[in-house]
């Protein structure tokens, strides 16, 4: 390499040399991110990660065979991870390498969450010239919210809330907005008297859910009943063997549609659930000044939220809400400068 360095000297100047490595190494960084994102996330959609992550070696041409892709683009898929050090190859033989394993286990939920949100990515530009909108052209992929929801939370949240619940001394609990039990299994992992119902909106979504219970064998502890929260009232549901309500990340959807709404269902919960506690777990901004700072990709998670208009509460918003709303919060742990969150125990 510095023989080539020395060559260029016959052509520019030490200071033009340098200031071009400087220009190409800014632009390298923000480049490669963006299409190492773009190929974890072809290899994610079409199975080869997980084939991956159990430290397994793949052939690429059997791969691509029996999985019926495209053999040449997925050896430039993987070469190029190779040459950034994620994959090992010798020859047709692909494995994750040390830093791609870790790598892949360590980020695997955040990427599926962004993963979901790609299709509005992708389209930046014919949104901003009024050409597609969200919830007319442009979705996300509900089931990788739900993934990566999960991912993340076993990393994070989960362990948060399992703490906090078994400190205070529950063993039974409502989980709204359950998705397919991501919470309840991992409590009920951890706790062999615990005790869930989960409630959703979504049928998809709870059958996938009841398949899940199954195959954990959680029949005799955990249920999943159909309901939408915002006409929780009128469940006919005996609710007083479970002694907690739990909600995570589920307010901040309906934000942006107005307090007015949030007010509603929170007076309504309270008469439903008369006798229980609650434990909310929801998004909270942190100090704009401290946006950069935070480990989490939090300015990029709120442009997703921009996008598909959803708005995270501020310090103090859910708060206030729930105080409107006639809740005493007993105790509240706040995360928002570090995962851009904030727990709430409230009666």
């Amino acid at each position: 390499m510095l023989k080539q360095i020395l060559s260029l000297k016959s052509n520019f100047s030490w200071r033009e040399i340098l200031a071009n490595a400087r220009a190409m190494r800014r632009a390298r960084g923000p480049l490669r991110g963006y299409v190492t994102t773009l190929c974890f996330w072809a290899l994610m959609e079409a199975g080869m990660l997980d084939g991956l992550a159990g430290g397994g070696t793949l052939s690429c041409k059997e791969f691509a065979e029996s999985h019926h892709l495209n053999a040449e683009i997925l050896g430039d898929i993987v070469r190029y991870l190779h040459r950034m050090r994620y994959l090992e190859l010798d020859g047709d033989q692909v494995s994750f390498s040390k830093k791609g394993r870790k790598f892949w286990r360590d980020v695997q939920g955040v990427f599926r969450l962004f993963h979901a949100y790609e299709p509005l990515f992708a389209s930046l530009g014919a949104q901003l010239r009024g050409e597609a909108a969200f919830q007319k052209d442009l979705f996300r992929r509900e089931a990788e919210v739900a993934q990566g929801f999960a991912e993340l939370g076993r990393h994070f949240m989960f362990p948060i809330l399992q703490r906090i619940i078994a400190r205070e001394g529950f063993h039974s609990l409502v989980d709204l907005g359950c998705a397919e039990i991501e919470l309840s299994s991992y409590l009920c992992e951890r706790d062999a008297s615990m005790r869930c119902l989960g409630i959703d909106s979504s049928p998809e979504v709870l059958a996938d859910a009841q398949r899940k219970i199954e195959r954990m064998k959680l029949e005799s502890r955990v249920h999943v009943l159909w309901a939408d929260i915002f006409e929780i009232d009128r469940v006919h549901e005996d609710f007083s063997e479970y002694e907690l309500v739990t909600a995570v990340d589920l307010f901040h959807g309906y934000y942006l549609e107005g307090e007015e709404r949030l007010l509603l269902l929170f007076q309504k919960m309270r008469k439903v659930f008369p006798q229980q506690r609650f434990l909310f777990s929801e998004i909270c901004l942190p100090p704009h000044s401290a946006m950069r700072k935070v480990a989490y990709p939090y300015t990029e998670h709120e442009l997703f939220h921009d996008l598909t208009r959803q708005r995270s509460f501020a310090a103090g918003q859910l708060e206030d809400l729930l105080g409107r709303s006639g809740y005493r919060i007993d105790k509240q742990w706040n995360y928002n400068q570090i995962a851009g969150r904030v727990c709430l125990l409230c009666h």
